[in-house]
């Protein structure tokens, strides 16, 4: 009798063990799938922005380079209307003291 209650008190602890290693496994099966899961959406994610309909590294390059180069584009037009105010005031102050000089010249032959 007594080995016989040992037996089932064994067998129960032992059921009792492998059920737990059975949801431990479970778990970790469930928490690795979802590592698993979110591995592979993070992949396509990469390959859909590599790919050649998403944005690729030559693509991003090639805007970024156009972008630049707008940039720069622009900042040399700002500098040539600069320029070109400039030498228009310097052409309207010229302008100015010529026919300054010429009514001073007109008033003084009068």
């Amino acid at each position: 009798m007594r080995y016989f209650l040992l037996f089932i008190t064994s067998f129960i602890l032992l059921h009792v063990q492998q059920s737990t290693q059975d949801k431990d496994l479970r778990k970790n099966n469930v928490t690795l799938t979802t590592l698993k899961k979110e591995l592979q959406s993070q992949t396509e994610n990469i390959n859909i922005r590599l790919s050649p309909g998403g944005l690729s590294v030559n693509k991003y390059i090639a805007c970024r380079t156009k972008l630049m180069e707008e940039q720069t584009g622009v900042e040399l037009m700002k500098s040539m209307v600069e320029n070109i105010r400039n030498e228009e005031n310097f052409v309207q102050q010229k302008l100015y003291m010529h026919r300054s000089n010429e009514l001073d010249k007109l008033i003084s032959k009068e």
